[in-house]
């Protein structure tokens, strides 16, 4: 064993001293190297670190659709000194992606983001992870990544207007609804609800009802139609209701809308005036007339409740005389009718004495009127009268000229020549005064005014029930 010497352990004390001194005392520096002691150099700069961060550690995907994605962010920071050579981001995890615009390179104090996406194929929770990898110490960075995917649901929307826009009290207005499932599954369950249902009802719903539901799968649509007849005056505050499965259930519209009453100008002028709404009918003119019901039924009527239903066979109305049923001057008669396809028709109106007036309507559509110091009018073709819908017929008279409207279009007119004496007789309806020609088909809003001809071109045919004031 070698053994140093009592002399060069002095010199090491020595230098150590020497070389302290001088890096705290340049002066001292230069005296030492005068007499001959080695100085070490002044110490380079540190070397550059490495270092990164990641701004989680975990990453959450809650309650995400199958079918759906959701994309969550991490921020990755070079907080080191030296520039970070990055890798591409792994995932690992079924339904997890990543993607990113960090570039090859990170320099010192920079930042990027790396997108993690979660897009499931079944309902049930995953687990992954996310490496980020460079050159950094400790590389690489894991983040855990777990998602829960849930079965994805349908979702109802409306795609109409829910205003009716202004009706009058006895007549109606429709309005079809269309709800779309822009959901990724079927939507359940489906029905339909109006509160209130007054004056409300469906014409048409294939989107379901409480007792029998239906299934709208997604992509597809359902719709309804709504009818609303008001029967009193006021706004309307309703609403339609769709329940369902879908993750928006229910799915409601206001319904909106004004209810007016008709006001009749000419209502004093009104001789005769009946609906179908209750038996036994009445007149409801101004001058409620007596009338006599002969096996008159109801049935579905154009407006309101029903209408005038005769069987071709029994069924007649009878009025008694009045100077109402003038035919000197102008005058109005008026009715919606609906003839069976086969078999429909007859005498409609009809008064003999001490004038006659008589209006026929034939099984085919085609239509007669019978009229004294004229004579028979067959003006008016097969046809004239749509059979197994609702039609509105008015003959009206300025007093001059015989005019016949079927749906507000004229179909032809006449003289009306002159007679000495218009008034007196009694009215019989759904049959000839003496008796044959008997009427069969359905009548609803049947109305005779006095000394006014409403109509002596072309108009649109009422929409509602004819005003009761």
């Amino acid at each position: 064993m070698k053994h140093t010497t009592p002399r060069l352990t002095a010199l090491a004390v020595a230098l150590v001293s020497v070389c302290a001194h001088a890096q705290s005392n340049p002066q001292y520096e230069y005296r030492a190297l005068k007499k001959g002691l080695a100085v070490s150099a002044t110490p380079s700069a540190p070397g550059a670190t490495y270092l990164a961060q990641a701004s989680a550690n975990k990453l959450t995907f809650s309650a995400v659709e199958v079918g759906q994605s959701n994309t969550q962010q991490v921020l990755l920071s070079n907080i080191g000194t030296g520039t970070l050579t990055l890798s591409a981001p792994t995932v690992s995890g079924s339904g997890f992606a990543s993607s990113t615009a960090c570039g090859a390179t990170l320099a010192a104090g920079a930042s990027c983001l790396v997108d993690v996406t979660f897009s499931p194929t079944q309902a049930g929770s995953a687990s992954g992870s996310l490496n980020l990898v460079s050159n950094a110490q400790g590389s690489p960075i894991v983040v855990t990544l777990s998602g829960n995917a849930v079965q994805a649901e349908g979702s109802l929307v409306a795609a109409t207007s829910a205003d009716f826009g202004s009706v009058q009290v006895g007549g109606s207005v429709s309005r079809q609804f269309t709800f779309t499932n822009t959901g990724t599954s079927a939507a359940t369950g489906v029905r339909a609800v109006l509160n209130p249902a007054s004056g409300l009802s469906f014409t048409v719903n294939n989107c379901g009802t409480q007792a029998s539901p239906v299934t709208v799968d997604a992509g597809q649509s359902c719709s309804m139609t709504v009818s609303w007849a008001p029967s009193s005056s006021g706004a309307l505050s309703a609403s339609l209701s769709v329940e369902s499965s879908a993750a928006n259930s229910p799915n409601a519209l206001s319904l909106s809308g004004t209810a007016t009453v008709p006001v009749d100008a000419s209502f004093a002028n009104v001789g005769i005036l009946l609906g179908g709404d209750a038996l036994p009918l009445t007149d409801s003119s101004s001058n409620a007339f007596s009338v006599s019901n002969t096996n008159v039924s109801l049935t579905t009527g154009r407006f309101g409740s029903g209408a005038m239903s005769f069987d071709g066979g029994t069924t007649l109305l009878t009025l008694p005389g009045s100077t109402l049923w003038s035919q000197v001057g102008a005058y109005t008669l008026e009715a919606w009718v609906n003839l069976p396809n086969n078999g429909g028709g007859g005498w409609l109106w009809s008064r003999v004495t001490p004038n006659y007036l008589n209006l026929i309507v034939n099984s085919n559509g085609s239509v007669d009127i019978d009229k004294s110091s004229v004579g028979i009018q067959r003006s008016f073709a097969a046809g004239t009268i749509p059979t197994n819908t609702w039609a509105h017929i008015a003959m009206t008279s300025d007093g001059t000229t015989v005019r016949f409207f079927v749906n507000g279009v004229l179909k032809g007119s006449f003289a009306a020549g002159s007679q000495s004496n218009g008034g007196g007789g009694s009215i019989v309806i759904g049959r000839y005064a003496n008796g044959n020609g008997w009427f069969k088909g359905a009548v609803d809003e049947l109305r005779w005014t006095s000394g006014v001809a409403r109509y002596t071109a072309d108009f649109t045919p009422p929409t509602a029930a004819f005003p009761r004031q």
